[in-house]
């Protein structure tokens, strides 16, 4: 996926806020809406954040292990 050093970095840097983005979202509703519209929410961002891990992040991971390694650590 994406043939571009660059274009995957930027790629991968947008995940990353997207990602935020709904970690922050998550932190700022628990306190505001009941708990079951939580948790159903909570699922809901958990499987966005899946795919979004398995479809794009993981293959430029694969594809760019520099950019892996920022990502992960490793």
């Amino acid at each position: 996926m994406f043939s571009e050093h660059e274009v995957a970095a930027e790629v991968l840097e947008l995940m990353q806020k997207i990602a935020q983005e709904m970690n922050d979202s998550l932190i700022g509703l628990r306190d505001r809406i009941p708990e079951d519209e939580w948790k159903a929410y909570r699922l809901g961002i958990g499987a966005i954040r899946g795919e979004m891990l398995g479809e794009i992040t993981y293959h430029i991971g694969e594809r760019y292990p520099d950019l892996r390694r920022k990502l992960y650590g490793d």
